[in-house]
């Protein structure tokens, strides 16, 4: 895998922010919470998504909007493909939307879309997951440290933790042990079904079943035939009761139509004589007709008298209306004309205030030219100003600056005159520094002496325990005997038992077969009876029948106290092999407490042998250390000799770092001599530009008060302008005034003239109000006269028609009457009877109740006998399910006693497993190691705790047996080792990127420069390979650089710097 580019936008402490890798050594510097970290969470988000360990409150940036998004985008390759992974995260308060795709580079293929999918293909692709990511390409501070732990539980922990070694053993543990309970409970369920399941309460339960099944249904026969005569009677009783009810229909529509022809001769009767009434009443109003029809000639004349009136005065009200319309319009253009004659006054006023403006205006453009004369002048003036007051003030700049520049050559000089007397104290400080050196190797070889004696004496005593520990376990071996022969015995006993038993279930089976032969042959005879003939010689059986029955009692009796015997037999065995199984239970649990003895035994004796040889080692190293001492030059390390040097180091390292400093802050001096001549010549050259300028404002002269009378002089000016404008603009509208004027005295004059005649026209209408108010009501009378006489005419024209319908009536009424005289003939001869269609009603219920009842009783006892049936499918199946959970019970304690043997093995099988990784992982660092090294340590080893020991001219030597840049170099080979080894374990080659994180520490700059030679002999096997440093100066020591500094604000930035 490598990387090519990284974009970032809202991600963490980035806004927007775009990363391209380089191969080779690239260094991430910058101060602490500058967001270098971040770079790496950004890589694993980007793969994984939060899985990769990122914090979903922090992902977003806090300084972005709540609804904007945080974005990455990630170009990768791998396996020669390139690939980009884009994702995009937002999260609020109550929702979090996670998008996330995967293709191609180029587009040109899409790989997967929406978290889940983009994480499994990343990890197909990768082949490895987040976990593995962290522990093959990324490696923190802590990770070298634990690395050379001098605990070596921590050490040890954290190599299992890295190799999978404790989740395999934790989990894989704590899985079996979840089966091993779930089994176990699978056990118990299954033992309490059993215990629930009855046999032989099923069996009899189901023999009495089928009993009342067989009743049931004999019951189900009878019901049937009850119905079939209960069906032929309801046949019968329905037929007579459809007669009765269709007589019944008839007189009851009989007797609804003699209702009906009742109803018709009273409605005849009553019609008639309302007719009767009616002619009386027209008869009498026709005396009235004749008086109104002399009346109706005089009608038309009024009506047209009074029309010829009503058109005279809506005449007069027009004229009316139109003169008190012409003398309102005559009041508004009065008033108008008097507003025209006081806007022509005013017009004659401005006029002369126009003409007396007039000079000021002239007065007022003389004014403003010069003011733009006087403004040129003031901003020449402005600008040789500027430009005296520029030069002034940089020639202050420069005396300061000149001044504090003096104050700090001399401060200067006398550091560096202190700086060469402490000369020769330096030179003291380095020679007792490399004594140091030499002391701290000698001290460090006089601990791992000590450590080592002090483990040999531990070794020992583990040695001596040991050996007491295998010699009571032998004791107790001996004590078990051997159970082998004892087993074989009882195995045997129990297979002798389990085939008698197998036997006298057969002989017990036949012997019960044979008493029910029997006693069915005896049942035969005894329905048959004496008197009738054999079923064999079909002779009859007369005196021979007791003999017979007598026979096949005995018979039976026989047949059943043969089965009593073999039962009790049976239960005589099952109690003998039940004992058999306990001793043979017994005797497995001896077996094999003997082989977990035995095995004890052998992994005791074998860890002998390795203390053994472990104080063996142990011995051997530490005589080397004694010869290492001896071959530094020291016959016996003195502690207080070490001391005494370390505190003269001590004192002498105060001189060195003031020495130091002083020499950084003298190497200056040169520098701060060049700025000082530089500034004596730029101070002559701002003395002469302050001249120059001063010249220039002295030959252009500038008087701000006349400026400020022109301006003052204007304003009042500009107030009279503003007038004269005003007046101008209103006498142009004059002429338009005086022409309005004109128009409104003509419009006067048109209107008294309009006035006049319609008085005139009012005088030749002559129209009188009281005469038409009499005519009105003159007319009023005529018309109720004329629609009283059109009301008598139509009445007089309906009296014939009136008597016309009376003799119809009474017609009508006749017809009426004889069709009800039939309709009573006709319910007559029907004869019908009520009380015998209520009888027959009441049998035909009777019937119906019965055969319900019936057809109730047959569904109830059909119930009854699918219930049954039910019941007995139920008892087979609990039956064989009783078989089923036997079964089931002996595989779930076959699969106990694998599980448990099982947890065994793992346990056994992860010490195995240590071992050999532990081997595997020697010859990588090894050659890892020799790769920094140039071949000068090649070799390394791992103890039991995971104590790196490095064989340096055939001796194994711990890690702070070396001098620290040697210990530096083993750090970073095992590092790169583990990559390599885990990489390779799960199939991914070599990483081809690594990633430390703050590796440094604190240390010198001689032990970061060893870091880095030794990183850079591995480029072969990882082309890129990132540090995360806060420490800058290391930045030249990079092929490149990325520089992270923090604002301005909330954000990060990132700068490229190639080395």
């Amino acid at each position: 895998m490598l990387l090519h580019r990284l974009i970032l936008h809202n991600f963490k402490r980035y806004r927007e922010e775009e990363i391209r890798f380089r191969d080779g050594i690239t260094g991430i510097v910058g101060n602490n919470g500058a967001g270098k970290s971040s770079i790496t969470d950004a890589i694993l988000f980007a793969l994984y998504g939060v899985q990769g360990g990122v914090d979903a409150e922090y992902v977003v940036s806090s300084f972005a909007g709540p609804k904007d998004r945080c974005e990455v985008r990630l170009e990768f390759a791998a396996g020669g493909e390139e690939y980009v992974v884009q994702r995009t995260f937002r999260k609020t308060a109550g929702s979090t939307q996670h998008k996330a795709s995967l293709f191609m580079l180029g587009g040109e293929k899409h790989l997967a879309e929406g978290v889940s999918a983009v994480a499994s293909e990343v990890q197909r692709v990768l082949g490895m997951g987040p976990s593995d990511f962290k522990s093959t390409v990324f490696a923190a501070q802590k990770d070298l440290l634990a690395l050379l732990d001098e605990r070596p539980a921590a050490r040890k922990e954290w190599f299992m933790k890295m190799l999978g070694i404790d989740y395999l053993k934790e989990e894989g543990q704590a899985v079996l042990k979840a089966e091993l309970e779930g089994v176990e409970h699978e056990i118990g369920r299954a033992d309490g079904k059993l215990s629930v399941l009855d046999e032989d309460g099923m069996q009899e339960a189901l023999e009495t079943c089928r009993a009342e099944v067989a009743g049931a249904g004999a019951q189900v026969d009878a019901c049937h035939g009850a119905l079939s005569g209960l069906r032929a009677e309801a046949e019968e009783t329905e037929a007579e009761r459809e007669a009765l009810e269709a007589a019944e229909r008839e007189v009851i529509r009989l007797t609804e139509m003699e209702g009906a022809c009742r109803r018709e001769i009273e409605r005849l009767r009553s019609e008639s004589a309302a007719l009767e009434r009616e002619v009386e009443a027209v008869s009498k109003n026709l005396g009235d007709y004749d008086a109104l029809a002399a009346s109706e000639k005089e009608y038309e004349g009024i009506v047209s008298t009074y029309e010829t009136w009503r058109g005279r005065k809506h005449d007069h009200d027009l004229l009316v209306g139109r003169r008190t319309s012409l003398q309102a319009e005559k009041v508004r253009e009065a008033e108008r004309l008097d507003t025209l004659s006081a806007t022509l006054a005013q017009l004659d006023v401005d006029a002369a205030r126009y003409r007396e403006l007039e000079p000021s205006v002239r007065r007022l453009g003389e004014v403003r030219e010069e003011l733009e004369v006087l403004k040129v002048d003031e901003e020449r003036h402005r600008h040789l100003c500027d430009h005296l007051r520029a030069a002034e003030q940089y020639f202050s700049e420069v005396e300061r600056s000149t001044a504090g520049l003096s104050r700090e050559v001399a401060a200067l000089r006398q550091r560096d005159a202190e700086r060469a007397d402490l000369e020769p104290g330096v030179a003291r400080y380095d020679e007792r520094r490399r004594l140091k050196e030499v002391l701290d190797l000698a001290a460090g070889h006089h601990r791992e002496a000590s450590r080592l004696r002090e483990e040999i004496r531990s070794a020992r005593n583990e040695y001596a325990a040991l050996e007491n520990v295998i010699l009571g376990l032998r004791r107790d071996a001996e004590a078990l005997g051997d159970p082998a022969v004892a087993l074989e015995e009882a195995e045997e006993r129990r297979a002798t038992l389990t085939s008698s038993l197998a036997t006298a279930r057969a002989g017990r089976e036949a012997s019960a077969n044979r008493a029910a032969s029997v006693r069915e042959h005896l049942q035969e005879i005894e329905s048959l009876g004496a008197d009738s003939r054999c079923p064999t010689c079909h002779q009859p059986l007369r005196t021979h029948y007791p003999d017979l029955v007598a026979g096949l009692e005995e018979e039976a009796a026989a047949a059943e106290r043969e089965v009593s015997a073999l039962d009790a037999g049976i239960a005589e065995i099952e109690c003998e092999r039940a004992r058999v199984e306990e001793e043979i239970a017994g005797i497995t649990g001896r077996c094999r407490a003997l082989q977990g003895l035995q095995a004890e035994i052998a992994a005791r004796e074998e860890a002998l042998v390795e203390r053994g040889r472990r104080c063996d080692l142990l011995t051997a190293r530490c005589e080397a250390e004694e010869q290492a001492i001896a071959a530094l030059g020291f016959g016996v390390y003195d502690p207080g000799h070490h001391e005494q040097i370390v505190s003269e180091l001590a004192s002498l390292s105060e001189l060195k770092v003031r020495y130091d400093r002083l020499s950084g802050e003298t190497a200056a001096l040169p520098r701060k001599l060049e700025a000082l001549e530089a500034l004596d010549t730029g101070g002559s050259a701002a003395l002469v530009a302050i001249e120059v300028a001063r010249l220039d404002c002295a030959a252009h002269t500038y008087d701000p008060g006349q400026k400020a009378g022109l301006e003052e002089e204007a304003g009042r000016l500009e107030v009279l302008w503003k007038e004269y404008l005003a007046a101008g603009a209103r006498c142009e509208g004059r002429q338009k005034v005086e022409d309005e004027y004109d128009a409104v005295k003509k419009e006067l004059a048109r209107l008294d003239r309009a006035c006049v005649d319609c008085t005139a026209g009012m005088e030749t209408l002559g129209f009188d109000p009281d005469l038409y108010v009499r005519l009105g009501k003159g007319r009023e009378a005529a018309e109720e006269r004329h629609r009283r006489y059109l009301v008598l005419a139509q009445e007089a024209t309906r009296l014939p028609d009136l008597k016309k319908r009376i003799s119809a009536l009474a017609s009508e009424a006749h017809v009426a009457e004889e069709h009800l005289n039939e309709v009573l003939v006709a319910r007559e001869a029907l004869n019908f009877d009520p009380d015998r269609l209520a009888g027959v009603r009441a049998r035909a219920r009777t019937v119906a109740e019965a055969a319900q009842a019936r057809r109730e009783e047959l569904s109830r006892l059909q119930n009854e006998v699918k219930n049954l049936e039910m019941r007995r499918e139920e008892l087979k199946k609990k039956v064989q399910q009783a078989g089923t959970i036997r079964t089931e019970i002996q595989a779930l304690e076959e699969e106990r006693e694998n599980l448990k043997l099982a947890r065994t093995l793992l346990a056994e099988y992860t010490t195995y497993l240590l071992g050999v990784v532990r081997g595997r992982l020697e010859g990588v660092v090894g050659e890892v190691l020799g790769e920094i090294t140039d071949g000068r340590y090649d070799t390394v080893t791992f103890d039991d705790d995971f104590t790196l020991m490095v064989n340096d001219m055939g001796a194994d030597y711990p890690a702070a047996r070396f001098s620290g840049g040697e210990q530096d170099d083993i750090a970073i080979a095992l590092r790169i080792a583990l990559s390599r080894y885990l990489a390779a374990m799960r199939g991914m080659g070599d990483p081809a990127v690594l990633i430390f994180d703050e590796i440094f520490g604190s240390q010198d700059e001689e032990r970061r420069t060893n870091l880095i030679r030794a990183l850079r002999t591995q480029e072969v096997h990882f082309p890129q390979i990132f540090l995360i440093s806060h420490i800058g100066e290391v930045h030249e020591e990079f092929e490149t650089t990325l520089r992270v500094e923090q604002g301005p604000g909330p954000e990060s930035h990132i700068e490229e710097v190639s080395g």
